[in-house]
């Protein structure tokens, strides 16, 4: 087979072929030396390049890793977006209240400020290393179910 023979085998058509022979033409590929971004100039007969052909494909393959990663980290930022919003409404509580002692943090406390003489531990450990594992644990599952739910969408 041609090199852009091989290329829209394994990038764009891949549908239409069984594991195996995908399996022997990228071994073929890997022989050859043959890359993306060595072939440029290869355009598929549908005028769509071969370059842009293979990224879609890549993304298409790996929805499912995608679809955790965006979870993961959506969720990372809503907890983020939360503890910051805590800590402002606490300072502007604190506002006027000049030896008021305030916490915030979500879901638990994570930090104190406020009063003449401060507080003796600015950082509540206990609750900044719940708030991070929970976090994570919470980010790991809603990555999973959205992961689970690509998987079910796209059979």
């Amino acid at each position: 087979m041609s090199d852009e023979a091989l290329l829209r085998m394994v990038y764009v058509d891949s549908g239409q072929y069984r594991v195996e022979a995908l399996t022997y033409a990228r071994a073929e590929i890997a022989r050859r030396g043959i890359t993306i971004e060595d072939r440029d100039e290869i355009v598929v007969q549908t005028g769509q390049s071969l370059r842009l052909a293979a990224v879609g494909t890549m993304v298409w393959m790996n929805r499912r890793t995608l679809a955790f990663a965006v979870g993961w980290a959506v969720t990372l930022i809503v907890f983020a977006w939360a503890n910051y919003e805590s800590q402002q409404k606490m300072y502007l509580g604190l506002e006027h209240c000049f030896d008021c002692l305030g916490s915030f943090g979500f879901p638990f406390h994570l930090g104190q400020a406020g009063g003449f003489a401060g507080p003796r531990s600015p950082v509540l450990w206990f609750g900044l290393i719940a708030d991070v594992a929970i976090a994570f644990i919470v980010s790991g599952v809603v990555g999973w179910l959205l992961k689970s739910l690509t998987i079910r969408l796209t059979r």
